[in-house]
């Protein structure tokens, strides 16, 4: 059997005489407690499966009888120098495999992940110090307005060694030490500016038009863009109101007149639950992100101190437009996403106020 601290308390860990692993918490933050309770524990299974527990798996981790009396350290056994590693410890190669029969890795962590060991020179998982952690996160995230990437990085890598780390013979992860950056406080999104916004228009296919103008004169997010269905806009009352599914919230915004122009030379029906965007063959909001940035980068629409440029960054301007023009707050609150139970919990003063966005002067889209 193996004692094992992890984050302050206690664990015995066993194999049985078919070579499957198991696991009890001893329900304890106290080492001298800890050994007690490892030792009763021990001598219950082995009553129990009237067998020999089959202990040589964790010879480094089994507590000697002289330990009773001992109290053990926070981690029983200490990380291994670079270059050493422990018998039959994991490879990396093998890392992304192993946490795959964990459970399913998300896309993003497979990424990380996988870059992360793309730039190890070390072999096995055990060899991986916290120096080497450190370093990695230091070379490749630090360099950003914001830390982020940092501090993704870091919880990603250091939830996949602590999901591995009996396999891996490793008492705690490499990154476990490693304290998170604070994350400044930046805007993340810059706005786009009329100008730049009427290059992105011409520039664009049908459907990244119609999402752009839904993003600078609505204020939508690329996600509500590409997936607002055709009956929530109406164009006879010039407003948009729509429940997203996930989050229960409302949208509302009135239609300014050159988005009013647009959304009309669409001629859609608008008794259509399809998407707006579908009907036009838009890609994913996932992949339209991925072509918006390609875009950006063609028409050179930059980061700049005041944040990145991004398809949020439409959405940013529609915000930063209702402040330069005084808006009423409930404007951009609507907008913004508010709670409420049904349609007609829209009072009429919401309707005014959504409709607000209208007193906002053009940019001169189609002179």
């Amino acid at each position: 059997m193996a004692l094992r601290c992890i984050k302050g308390c206690y664990y015995a860990y066993f194999r049985d005489v078919d070579g499957r692993l198991k696991t009890r918490t001893l329900k304890t933050k106290d080492p001298v407690d800890a050994i007690r309770l490892h030792e009763e524990y021990m001598s219950f299974v082995l009553k129990r499966k009237q067998t020999h527990v089959i202990v040589k798996d964790f010879p480094e981790f089994f507590p000697q009888a002289h330990l009773a009396v001992t109290p053990l350290p926070k981690t029983v056994l200490p990380l291994p120098k670079e270059g050493e590693h422990s018998r039959n410890g994991l490879p990396l190669a093998s890392m992304i495999d192993e946490l795959e029969k964990i459970q399913p890795l998300p896309v993003t962590s497979r990424r990380i992940i996988a870059r992360f060991l793309k730039s190890m020179t070390v072999k096995y998982m055990d060899m991986v110090t916290p120096e080497m952690a450190q370093n990695y996160l230091e070379q490749n995230f630090s360099h950003g307005r914001n830390y982020k990437s940092y501090n993704n990085n870091k919880g990603v890598l250091n939830k996949a060694f602590k999901l591995l780390l009996v396999k891996a013979k490793l008492t705690r992860s490499p990154f476990e030490s490693i304290v998170s950056r604070k994350i400044k406080n930046v805007l993340s999104h810059r706005p786009i500016t009329a100008t730049e916004f009427k290059r992105i228009y011409r520039a664009a296919n049908l459907p990244t038009r119609v999402a752009a103008a839904l993003g600078f004169f609505a204020g939508m997010d690329i996600s509500t863009a590409f997936s607002i269905p055709c009956k929530a806009i109406n164009l006879k009352e010039r407003l948009i109101r729509w429940k997203r599914p996930k989050s229960g919230q409302w949208f509302t915004c009135g239609i300014q007149p050159e988005l009013l122009q647009i959304l009309t030379e669409l001629d859609f029906p608008e008794d259509s639950e399809k998407s707006l965007l579908s009907l036009y063959n838009a890609k994913t909001a996932h992949s339209a992100g991925v072509d918006f940035k390609k875009l950006f980068t063609k028409l050179k629409i930059k980061d700049t101190e005041e944040g990145k440029a991004s398809f949020h960054s439409l959405r940013a301007s529609f915000f930063t437009r209702c402040d330069a023009g005084k808006l009423h707050r409930r404007t951009t609150s609507l907008a913004g996403g508010h709670k409420s139970d049904a349609m007609n919990d829209l009072y009429s003063h919401d309707v005014s106020a959504a409709h607000e966005v209208e007193k906002l002067p053009k940019i001169g889209l189609f002179s």
